[in-house]
């Protein structure tokens, strides 16, 4: 039941970023931050002794985690391009493409098999993300979210419980 609502809560955000856009075409001036491509301001995840960070290069992190257990690729809603996900069973790896080039824009915890790099992992309590992350953040009936930087780590609690974990890009968002 929980893998069902993890699965749900991921395809609604995907589908509230292709969202009918009546004023017209998207256009945005805006560029990630290409200028440090292996580092982040925000939080990162560690998986495999690979660090993956919001609005970072993908290919070298890609290429480090090897062959994904599904991949899948649609034309992009906000850019010309491709939004590609790589699922590698535990999370997901969401990219964006800017004139070709692939970014991180989000990860999802898809099971308690991973955790942030603080150690919080789906299932804990709301006491234990706030022991890891302290009490400054935005809560919205029931999701709490941290920003630093250009990104948002955004955890989902039911009933005390942790049920979603979520890296997300403001670039895009």
């Amino acid at each position: 039941m929980k893998k069902l609502l993890c699965v749900c809560v991921l395809a609604m955000a995907c589908l509230v970023g292709c969202g009918n856009n009546e004023g017209g075409n998207k256009e945005t001036t805006t560029t990630p931050k290409a200028d440090t491509p292996s580092k982040t301001e925000g939080y990162v995840f560690e998986v495999s002794g690979t660090e993956v960070g919001i609005d970072m290069l993908a290919a070298p992190i890609i290429e480090k985690l090897g062959e994904p257990n599904k991949y899948f690729e649609s034309e992009s809603c906000a850019f010309a391009g491709l939004d590609k996900t790589y699922d590698y069973g535990s999370y997901k790896i969401e990219t964006y493409q800017i004139e070709g080039v692939d970014y991180i824009s989000s990860v999802y915890f898809v099971d308690d098999m991973v955790s942030t790099k603080e150690g919080l992992s789906l299932f804990m309590t709301k006491a234990d993300m706030e022991a890891k992350y302290g009490t400054d953040y935005k809560e919205d009936t029931g999701s709490y979210s941290y920003d630093k930087g250009d990104m948002t780590l955004r955890i989902i609690i039911e009933n005390d419980q942790i049920v979603t974990i979520e890296y997300y890009t403001h670039f895009i968002g």
